[in-house]
């Protein structure tokens, strides 16, 4: 039976890194375990929630997303930890520690970076999965003669530990050790973690992995005590040699353990879903020179999509910004257009002159043209008789008694009295509403009560 229902996208947990699948643009991919002379192979389709596991036989269809791992023999993971709380300078040192640690020269090797975290003590812990050139090419050559070229080239180990928390989650009780054993037909690997932190992987002896993984759990296991989940995996997994494991190591910890499902192809189909999905502990060693043709080519068509982006984005910049000058002159010459309509409109005529100095023209214009018309314009101002009229009405309306009372053009002389002070200067105000300029001078309250006034108004230049 193949596992179903492994989720595509698991809960993140803030101690792994989480980051895309080497192959997650591909619809599927097969994933391939060579197990001595034979070989496990896996189709993953992706799913909408989860992955679909299907059976699989060589050869692989040309074209088709493939992934495989490097043994552990073949690469290795280390544990980093930097005295810095930043997590930049962590990074820019990480180089340096993993050379340190390193038997051959860091420039020779294809590293990856991941899972770098705060740890006590101010510093901050990685991991770094690192594999020779040499031995990732030798081994793409070895594939290749077998007639097998893959777009992602995994980790072991990591593919082992990802698969495991996904096909058998820890249980949140549990605070003991887990360990994958993976028996393999010409080669056997052990990982340890806990919960779901890595903590490493190893390569051991196939013909006696007893000895060599008891070694391994002392180093592992806590000295007050401890428990192991076993995970067995691989297609020896059910084989005496390693089903009776953990009872024979039962002296360094008591555990229970665990057979994954359909055990022989569970390498291939771990490395075919970490390359489809997102997840803890990515890995991909074909980069650079190494890469696959199929990445190389959409590499370069996401660059070509990422300069016609750049190139779409710069024509935009170069409009907006040349909408933005010519916007506001268009403005400010319909602006223009209309204030020289309208100087032209006043004046009567077209104005040269522009700014103030037009202004200044129109309104000189207008103003002579206005005296040239004043005789024209005459016998349609009010009259004299009709302004009298009114005066009286409003001096009656307001109570105010008028003395005497001359009117000439655009000239009124007035003296009266009121009984209380507001009503002089309500009559002020009615000359003011209809242009004149009005003089108001009140005088003490005579004997009658009544308080005198004199008002004198004009209007435009009389004088």
């Amino acid at each position: 039976m193949l596992p179903v229902g492994i989720p595509l996208k698991q809960r993140r947990d803030t101690r792994q890194e989480w980051s895309s699948g080497p192959a997650r643009w591909a619809k599927e991919c097969w994933g391939l375990d060579l197990q001595g002379a034979s070989t496990a192979v896996v189709r993953v389709l992706k799913g909408r929630n989860s992955p679909q596991f299907l059976s699989a036989t060589l050869p692989v269809p040309a074209n088709t997303v493939t992934a495989m791992s490097l043994s552990c023999a073949e690469s290795a993971v280390r544990t980093l930890e930097a005295p810095f709380p930043s997590s930049r300078r962590a990074a820019r040192v990480l180089p340096t520690l993993l050379d340190i640690q390193l038997p051959f020269a860091l420039e020779e090797c294809v590293v990856r970076f991941m899972n770098l975290r705060p740890v006590a003590g101010g510093k901050m812990r990685a991991l770094a999965v690192v594999a020779r050139r040499a031995d990732v090419a030798r081994r793409l050559g070895q594939w290749a003669a077998a007639g097998i070229d893959p777009v992602v080239v995994d980790h072991e180990g990591l593919a082992l530990w990802t698969q495991s928390i996904a096909e058998l989650p820890p249980n949140k009780g549990f605070s003991g050790l887990r360990v994958v054993v993976y028996a393999g037909s010409d080669r056997c690997a052990v990982v340890a973690g806990r919960g779901q932190e890595f903590l490493g992987a190893h390569a051991v002896s196939a013909s006696d992995p007893g000895t060599d993984i008891r070694r391994l759990l002392r180093t592992y296991c806590d000295p007050s005590g401890d428990s192991i989940m076993w995970v067995l995996a691989g297609p020896g997994a059910e084989t005496q040699q390693y089903s009776r494991l953990p009872a024979d190591l039962g002296d360094v910890a008591p555990g229970t353990t665990h057979t994954v499902g359909n055990p022989a192809e569970f390498l291939a189909r771990s490395v075919a879903v970490r390359a489809l999905t997102d997840g803890a502990l990515r890995c991909n060693f074909r980069e650079a020179d190494m890469a696959h043709p199929i990445t190389l080519k959409r590499g370069e068509r996401r660059a070509r999509m990422a300069t016609a982006m750049f190139f779409l984005a710069a024509v935009v910049l170069w409009g907006t910004a040349m909408a933005c000058r010519l916007a506001p002159r268009a403005e400010e010459a319909r602006i223009n257009r209309n204030m020289q309509q309208l100087l032209d409109n006043i004046a009567g005529y077209p104005v040269a002159a522009r700014g103030e100095h037009g202004i200044r023209v129109a309104r000189e214009a207008f103003t002579a043209r206005m005296n040239d018309m004043q005789s024209f314009l005459a016998p349609f101002e009010d009259s004299q008789a009709k302004l009298l009229c009114e005066m009286v009405e409003s001096a009656a309306s307001n109570e105010v008694f008028i003395d005497t009372l001359a009117l000439a053009s655009a000239r009124v002389d007035m003296t009266g009295a009121s009984v209380t002070w507001n009503p002089a200067g309500t009559m002020a105000r009615w000359l003011e509403q209809r242009g004149y300029k009005v003089t108001l001078e009140r005088m003490e309250a005579g004997a009658d009560e009544r308080i005198p006034f004199t008002l004198k108004a004009v209007r435009g230049g009389a004088k």
